[in-house]
């Protein structure tokens, strides 16, 4: 008796944790929302925090996409493929398996070859700022923390190039001791800048890890299903 108390308080955890909606328009404002209806043209849903309210209507066209309470993702207004014409040929050539492509999560911060994609858009690091300040105080700490580190790199590269450029001058005037000394110097500062722009790297790095944290627990589904035999839980990764 106990244990089936237990298993169905779990149940109803359950469902009061994925009994939320959320809607994410065009311009990445996110929505947690109660949807009422959706049709091919707009969708109708009450504010979670004021289910009493009114009922508001967004047209699809407004939308980016939908996460709805059971885990599925619904995707709008996504960019659509270029089709090509392939000529017939007489030789048949073999197909090449294709790759999956793995599903972006909406709301995500992605890092593609140095670049940053979110809402499957590129961004520059500005923008990346302004959203991990409006989201995660933390994360953003965290990013200002790795920008400063950058600029202070920068400054001390910049002092041991010119100590280093000082010595060479230094030559024209076969002052050897001079160079050598200037050169030895040039090492401290160019040392101390590389070590920051490495630690500005991993700071980011971090930052965008803090961010995407919720998004990536989100992504875990609790699924549970009710049948003649009993009642089951699972949790899908």
């Amino acid at each position: 008796m106990k244990r089936a108390l237990i298993v169905c308080f779990a149940v109803m955890t359950s469902v009061v944790v994925m009994s939320q909606d959320v809607i994410i328009t065009m311009d990445a404002k996110k929505i947690e929302a109660k949807i009422l209806e959706v049709s091919k043209t707009e969708i109708k849903y009450k504010e979670m925090d004021n289910l009493e309210g009114p009922t508001f209507v967004l047209g699809v066209e407004e939308i980016s996409s939908v996460i709805y309470a059971n885990g599925k993702v619904v995707l709008y207004n996504q960019p659509e493929q270029p089709k090509t014409n392939v000529a017939a040929s007489p030789v048949s050539k073999p197909k090449e398996p294709v790759k999956a492509v793995p599903q972006e999560i909406p709301g995500r911060i992605y890092k593609d070859k140095g670049k940053y994609r979110y809402n499957g858009t590129y961004i520059d690091s500005k923008e990346v700022a302004r959203i991990l300040q409006r989201e995660n105080t933390f994360a953003y700490d965290q990013w200002k923390k790795g920008k400063g580190m950058l600029i202070g790199g920068a400054v001390c590269t910049g002092i041991g190039g010119g100590l280093v450029v000082g010595g060479l001058i230094t030559l024209v005037s076969q002052n050897y001791a001079a160079c050598m000394g200037m050169e030895c110097v040039a090492l401290v500062p160019l040392g101390i800048g590389i070590g920051l722009s490495i630690g500005s790297s991993h700071a980011c790095t971090k930052a965008i890890d803090i961010y995407n944290s919720k998004y990536d627990q989100a992504a875990v589904q609790l699924k549970y299903g009710i049948s003649a035999n009993g009642i089951g839980l699972a949790i899908a990764f």
